[in-house]
Order: structure tokens, then sequence, then C-alpha cells
């Protein structure tokens, strides 16, 4: 599996497409509208399934994802920055006030980074 099938809009008027799992950021669960939202830097894609169901699948297919919190899972090969006074993952070198970013938990944000620090993910830790 190296893409998934997503749509532009909630209700996929458009159509669905493929997306390469290598360009997802992140993965959401917007409850208001039951679908998961996919992140990927500078774009938003919907989806329909949980993201328990997402997150294990990708894992089986190989790829590193991780529970962050309630409504979200991250791509961790995709972390540039981790924040550690604000409990957040950005994407991208330079973090600007639109800089897609993913929220954590404080438990699930210590569990990423060490599992990033064992890994060869380079990051930069804020603190």
């Amino acid at each position: 599996m190296d893409y998934i099938t997503v749509s532009r809009e909630i209700d996929a008027t458009t159509g669905i497409e493929n997306l390469p799992i290598r360009n997802i950021a992140f993965l959401g669960y917007a409850r208001q509208i039951d679908r998961v939202v996919v992140h990927t830097i500078d774009e938003i894609f919907y989806m329909r399934g949980t993201l328990k169901y997402w997150q294990n699948a990708l894992d089986s297919s190989g790829y590193n994802f991780a529970t962050v919190d309630r409504t979200n899972v991250v791509n961790l090969d995709k972390i540039v920055i981790m924040d550690e006074v604000y409990r957040v993952a950005y994407f991208t070198n330079c973090i600007t006030k639109t800089s897609k970013r993913c929220t954590f938990t404080k438990v699930n944000f210590n569990k990423v980074k060490e599992k990033c620090a064992l890994s060869d993910i380079k990051m930069l830790v804020i603190n």
C-alpha cells in the first residue's frame, strides 16, 4: 500500500484521488463531520473510517504512525520540530502562524520524543 484514497471535499463531490502515504503529516478525526481529516504539509483531504483503523492499516503496511491524542495520529517520519512547552509537532523547518501543527498529550509527547530519539529520526526539540 503506497497510496490511500481520499477526497478534497467532505462529501467527495469532485470525486476521489490517490494520495501517496509518504505525503501525510498527520490524520485527525473531526467528529462534527464524521470524517478522518488527512493533513499533508499544505493540503487537507477527507476519508471515511476511524483513526484506529487507519493507524493499524498504515503501521501494518510498514509506515511509522503514532497516536498522539484522542483525535490525532502523526506520521513520525514527517516531524521536523517538536515544541516541548506547548507539546506540538511541526512538519517544516520554518515555523509561521500558518505552519501545519499537531498537538500531543504530555504522555504521548514524551513517548514520541523517546521513540524518535531511539530511531534515526532527526528533529529539533524546543524547550
